[in-house]
């Protein structure tokens, strides 16, 4: 619901805040003092469009906000909505808009700049505005199959089309899948193949280029190899003076002088210990020396090898692994594609068969609907002539959505299916004798938009998952026994939803549980709009004013006074 108001600079609005409450809120007020201009300037902050031309004359923006309690029946579809464009899903939640003169428009959640398109995804599900505004859901026939759903509550037939509709989808993309691979094989398969021989002729294997490099390395450095070699050995080991031979004496030494200390023993152990070590990297020279070998036919094979190497991962690399990784690839594209036939095949059948099921869903689905259309069609039609349209006849059309292009046939008709069916719905309307019927869309008189969503919402009264329902001009050519039953409609229809009416009939402002004035007065010489809520006394002044005119009398309270017992009982 909306609990609070805030304009500010807003047309002929200087500052304004209103705190609206659950149930049935009235608005009335003299003609001109701003009644549907603060409705309007509700509009803008849920997301509907505005220009320059609103901001109050002399400034430089106007500002609209409004605070928000979610209803339970949409709480988490919207936490999920804020929290996918990186918003907290803190409650209540506050949707703020400013236009400047530059035109620049912002918007914002919470005081964290949004979007405006995610102001109305917010506002078209929370809030309906009925009279002369746009923010209407019933007027989308876009949302009429949702609405007949939402009153017919066929759950188990649409969960029958929702799992079909899954089951033919995933058979269907898989049947995609194995079509385009045999495809892109079909268009490339000599090609593969000759790629696939081409690789296999050169026979590469995992780590190979890495160690033919080290063997290239070592090759190509023979020679400087042998001569490092042979130094090391005269250096440590065969050597005049050579290192072993001087550990050797140091050990001596060492075993001498420990006789005298012991404690210089641990140092014979590791001169000991290092001439070993000495020893064995002789041995380890002696033996890599040997095993040198520079055959340049050897090296000229390695270098031809890498060459070849070389040219696969230049073509199908840029790594070894990765040529390997390709080769394994195709080949096995290769080898399923003798096998796409028989699998297309397979896919084939079940693919008809899932839409056969999906089709015979949707057909229960549509009888169902057919049903639930033709109540719901009365009960808005009875709805209607009491509200005071008893000329009017109104019309739920259940109709496939036909497409050439489909797979999918019901009755031999190629229809579009998604996971709600294959159904369109849409509301007509005769609001007069001798007229054909038209889309609920198009509908011209603000007092009929009004009547008839006061009828549609009645019936879907508890149903349609909105928190607030707003009427302007809802009583435009209706008196007298006319208005107390619209007045009874909106009241009930409060108990399901926030109801504000602006209202100029008394018996329908006597009704609401809060009853808000809209006044205009003069301040530094500039027109300014007011909002507040009245007292009781207040409330049957007000209601006089709509009785009598600009002339209260006793008999005009009286009156008020009647009609406001009237609605206590």
């Amino acid at each position: 619901m909306i609990s609070r108001l805030f304009i500010r600079n807003y047309a002929i609005i200087d500052t304004v805040e209103v705190e609206f409450r659950h149930g049935f809120n009235v608005i009335t007020g003299e003609t001109g003092a701003g009644k549907s201009i603060a409705i309007e300037a509700l509009g803008l902050a849920l997301g509907e469009r505005g220009n320059t031309d609103v901001i109050r004359s002399g400034q430089d923006r106007a500002v609209v906000e409004c605070e928000v309690e979610l209803p339970k029946s949409r709480r988490s579809e919207i936490e999920r909505l804020l929290e996918a464009e990186g918003f907290p899903p803190t409650m209540p939640l506050i949707l703020r808009r400013e236009v400047r003169n530059s035109g620049r428009s912002r918007a914002f959640i919470n005081d964290t700049p949004s979007t405006v398109q995610l102001l109305k995804e917010i506002g078209d599900r929370i809030v309906d505005m009925h009279g002369q505004h746009e923010h209407q859901s019933l007027l989308n026939p876009e949302m009429h199959l949702h609405f007949l759903d939402e009153y017919a509550g066929y759950d188990e037939a649409l969960e029958q089309v929702r799992e079909q509709y899954e089951v033919w989808v995933e058979i269907a993309d898989t049947h995609r899948e194995v079509k385009r691979k045999q495809r892109e094989v079909s268009e490339k398969e000599d090609l593969y193949k000759f790629q696939l021989k081409e690789i296999n002729a050169v026979k590469p294997t995992p780590g190979e280029l890495e160690e033919l490099e080290q063997q290239r390395k070592i090759l190509s450095n023979s020679q400087r190899i042998a001569e490092l070699v042979q130094n090391l050995q005269d250096l440590l080991y065969e050597g005049e003076r050579s290192v072993y031979d001087e550990l050797v004496k140091a050990e001596h030494y060492l075993s001498e002088l420990s006789e005298i200390d012991d404690s210089v023993a641990e140092f014979e152990e590791e001169c000991s210990s290092a001439s070993v070590t000495i020893r064995e990297i002789g041995n380890f020279l002696n033996q890599y020396g040997s095993s040198l070998d520079s055959n340049p036919q050897q090296l000229d094979e390695i270098e031809e090898r890498i060459i070849s190497l070389r040219k696969l991962t230049k073509k199908y690399g840029p790594t070894l692994e990765d040529v390997l990784s390709y080769r394994d690839k195709i080949s096995r594209m290769l080898d399923e594609f003798e096998s796409y036939d028989a699998e297309l095949r397979r896919l084939a059948r079940k693919k008809k068969e899932a839409a056969e099921n999906l089709a015979e869903a949707c057909r229960q689905l549509h009888r169902e609907r057919e049903a639930a259309a033709a109540q719901f069609s009365d009960q808005t039609e009875e709805i209607l002539h009491q509200l005071g349209m008893e000329r009017a006849s109104f019309r739920v059309d259940v109709s496939y959505r036909q497409s050439v292009d489909s797979s999918i046939e019901i009755d031999e008709i190629p229809v579009q299916v998604d996971p709600t069916g294959a159904d369109e719905v849409e509301f007509y309307i005769t609001t007069n004798p001798g007229e054909g019927e038209n889309p609920l869309a198009r509908i011209a008189s603000g007092g009929e938009i009004s009547r008839t969503m006061l009828a549609i919402k009645s019936v879907l009264a508890g149903k349609d998952g909105i928190s607030t329902v707003i009427f302007d001009e809802i009583d435009i050519g209706i008196s007298g026994r006319i208005s107390r039953i619209v007045a009874e409609q909106l009241r009930e229809l409060a108990r399901y939803h926030q109801v504000i009416c602006i209202t100029h009939l008394p018996q329908i402002a006597s009704l609401g549980d809060s009853h808000f004035v809209v006044g205009k007065h003069v301040e530094g010489g500039r027109t300014a709009t007011s909002i507040r809520m009245l007292d009781s006394e207040e409330r049957v002044r007000e209601i006089a004013t709509l009785v009598g005119g600009d002339t209260i009398s006793e008999t005009t309270m009286d009156n008020a006074r009647e009609l406001l017992a009237k609605a206590q009982e």
